[in-house]
């Protein structure tokens, strides 16, 4: 058997796909890595916004419960006034009932 030899023209283009495959090879490495680092700030930035809602959840609860308590001890501070002597603010009134709420 003859031992072909392939044109040089042939060589070159095969040459040259070997390097352009080298190269995309390369680029996609990079394009991966680039994906990875967005991905794992991705996630830090997803961790922090998580624990930053629970935080705030939280709080307005807590401040929730502090508007709550204020009511309840101005409604008290205010029952007290009127239970001495029936004017608040300038204003006369004739009758009161504690924790009475008015359905709207």
């Amino acid at each position: 058997m003859a031992e072909y030899e392939l044109p040089d023209w042939y060589k070159q283009i095969a040459l040259e796909a070997a390097e352009r495959a080298a190269e995309f090879d390369k680029q996609l490495k990079e394009l991966k890595d680039k994906v990875d680092a967005t991905t794992a700030n991705v996630n830090r930035t997803t961790n922090a916004v998580n624990k930053t809602s629970v935080s705030l959840n939280n709080m307005c609860k807590e401040v929730g419960g502090i508007g709550e308590s204020n009511g309840a001890v101005a409604e008290e501070a205010i029952f007290n006034a009127l239970d001495r002597d029936m004017t608040f603010g300038g204003v006369e009134f004739y009758d009161m009932d504690r924790n009475r709420k008015r359905n709207y």
